[in-house]
């Protein structure tokens, strides 16, 4: 197969869609959905999992808990960014 340039391949348009082939009596667009929708659960419960171990006391939570504690901790957080950044403004640190 020949390789076209990015120039080439603009003027040309996108290359035409390629005929559904059945596996097992299910088409093959279904077979790459369930494949996202797979791949998507996995990379939610890679989120969730992160999550719990950047939020203090996250580890033991359910999903449901770990949110909700998630937007306390970022409120906490942005509240000790205010207090440091006034403290440097009354002591004139850069």
């Amino acid at each position: 197969m020949e390789k076209r340039r990015p120039e080439e391949e603009a003027a040309q348009g996108p290359p035409p869609p390629r005929a559904l082939k059945r596996r097992h009596g299910v088409c093959e667009a279904s077979c790459r959905r369930k494949g996202r929708r797979q791949s998507s659960r996995v990379a939610v419960r890679w989120r969730v999992r992160t999550l719990q171990r950047l939020v203090p006391g996250g580890r033991r939570l359910q999903p449901e808990q770990l949110f909700s504690r998630t937007a306390d901790y970022i409120f906490q957080l942005r509240l000790q960014v205010h207090l440091l950044r006034a403290l440097s403004k009354l002591y004139h640190l850069p």
